[in-house]
């Protein structure tokens, strides 16, 4: 279908719906989109995003702010669950969904995409599965262009029109089931469209305003006492200089401009913000209704703004997260988990601030197995930003030669020195356990390596090569591990630094010179 769609809509390239336009024919292209017919009216609403300032502003923050949430498969909560519904169940539900949509290469685009219907009404995903079986996984949302689509009255079946001609009769039928479809109906582009017509008319007068008012006129007066019959030949001599801003006129010739008064006021700027602010109040829901002004974007309310745009994101995600679990997940779990309750879904929000602890948890149980999870991922995953710490270091070793150390001292079990030791000895365990799993996790960096690198393919059959090759490889990269042992010497490092420490609480304990 992509390439077929390239090629239908080569013809439409040399159309420029803006050529003519006038408010007649925009509501014929609205009314003919109320009845199915919706090739005129989105190639109308393409141009208008992209030559309208204020229309694609507000585009990009909405869908800017859609693109920064994230996605996850949950399961319900158990006081939720139906009669017989087990924890198990749950848990291979929420598995072969992640797996599901996980294997979509392009799903965050799909949900930009699917983010544009609150602009053009509507947007359609074509599910492309993997080698074209009809039983194989989708691995592909493709958007369908919206000017390809028709349909039988305002509620009819869906039609994909090849020619993008807005025939009705044309429109060859659909598989459901092969689509994600999400409808909006009261698209903002059909208000931003009416602006922007508006707009233009406004901006047309006021041109014309300026070019007729923006340089003052310039009169001039006739001194006293011309002779008769010369006056013909006064006024062309006046009208030479006035027009070519030099030149000689009779002595007593006087210049007068009308003031600014004269010309009245223009209304043509608060005419085309009117029409910018019906725009973004329905881009943002009433939430935002002087965006352009000093307090806007860019303004001491720039905070506010973010925050309204994440709101609205918030909400919207809501929607196409039922959608998406409506048209694919459920589809999943009934093919999987026939009979079955459903117990796990889809959900685009941003992140849950409630399971940062558990993103923590997992990060700090993987470091302690020798795997380290990106900081760029920690710092998306949680919402904070992140940066490494320096390792600590050991405590200085005390030089026992000094006066008052452990060398020229005794004492038992409360007294400063022996409490000094002790707090000592924690110290070196301490730092010996913090380098120890250091060491371990540089042991295990190749395989560690190979494993991220599995993960953070795209390709399944690349990630499965990868696995199989570290299974094949595992006795020499083993064998390698133990050989050169950052771990064992470490230890060995510390049992040193024990022993020698030991040494010296014993020569203290007994009085003895070290």
């Amino acid at each position: 279908m992509s390439l077929h769609v390239k090629r239908a809509n080569r013809w439409r390239t040399e159309y420029n719906p803006l050529r003519g336009l006038a408010m007649g024919r925009v509501a014929t292209m609205l009314m003919d989109g109320e009845q199915g017919r919706y090739a005129a009216i989105q190639w109308l609403y393409r141009f208008v995003e992209k030559r309208d300032a204020t229309v694609r502003a507000l585009k990009r923050r909405r869908l800017s702010a859609i693109g920064k949430l994230d996605w996850d498969i949950k399961i319900l909560d158990e006081d939720d669950w139906p009669a017989g519904a087990t924890q198990a169940m749950a848990d291979r539900q929420q598995d072969a969904l992640f797996a599901a949509f996980n294997s979509i290469g392009n799903l965050r685009k799909s949900f930009v995409e699917l983010a544009k219907a609150e602009f053009r009404g509507y947007s359609h995903l074509e599910k492309h599965r993997e080698d074209d079986q009809p039983d194989g996984r989708v691995v592909h949302l493709e958007p369908v262009p919206q000017w390809h689509w028709v349909r039988q009255g305002l509620n009819g079946d869906w039609r994909y029109d090849a020619d993008a001609r807005g025939v009705i009769a044309r429109g060859v039928e659909i598989d459901r089931a092969d689509f994600v479809i999400r409808e909006i109906e009261d698209p903002i582009d059909e208000i931003a469209t009416i602006c922007f017509l508006r707009k233009g008319l406004s901006q047309k007068d006021w041109d014309a305003f300026v070019e007729t008012y923006g340089v003052p006129p310039l009169f001039v007066v006739m001194p006293d006492g011309v002779p008769d019959g010369k006056e013909d030949e006064y006024q062309e001599m006046a009208e030479s200089v006035v027009a070519d801003g030099r030149g000689a006129v009779p002595h007593g010739t006087a210049f007068e401009s009308p003031g600014e008064g004269i010309r009245g006021v223009a209304p043509f700027e608060k005419h085309l913000n009117y029409q910018d602010s019906q725009i973004v109040l329905a881009g943002t829901s009433g939430k935002l209704t002087m965006l352009n002004d000093a307090t806007g974007i860019g303004g001491s309310q720039s905070d506010v703004h973010e925050d309204t745009f994440d709101e609205l994101a918030e909400a919207e995600a809501m929607e196409i997260s039922e959608l998406l679990q409506e048209q694919h997940g459920d589809g999943i779990l009934d093919a999987m988990f026939p009979g079955q309750p459903h117990l796990a879904y889809f959900e685009l929000a941003p992140v849950d601030q409630e399971d940062v602890t558990a993103v923590v948890g997992h990060a700090r149980n993987l470091k302690q197995a020798g795997y380290h999870i990106k900081t760029d991922e920690l710092s998306r995953r949680t919402g904070y930003e992140l940066e490494e710490r320096a390792p600590s270091q050991a405590a200085p070793i005390e030089d026992p030669d000094q006066p008052g150390t452990l060398r020229n001292r005794r004492g038992g079990a409360g007294d400063p020195v022996h409490d000094l030791a002790e707090r000592r000895m924690q110290r070196l365990l301490a730092n010996s356990a913090e380098a120890e799993a250091r060491a371990h996790a540089l042991d295990l960096e190749p395989i560690a390596a190979r494993l991220q690198a599995a993960l953070d393919e795209d390709d399944m059959e690349k990630a499965v090569g990868i696995v199989n090759r570290l299974r094949e490889d595992w006795p020499s990269v083993l064998g390698a591990m133990l050989r050169d042992s950052q771990a064992a010497e470490t230890i060995e490092n510390a049992m040193v630094a024990a022993l020698f420490d030991g040494a010296a609480r014993g020569a203290v304990q007994r009085g003895e010179a070290a």
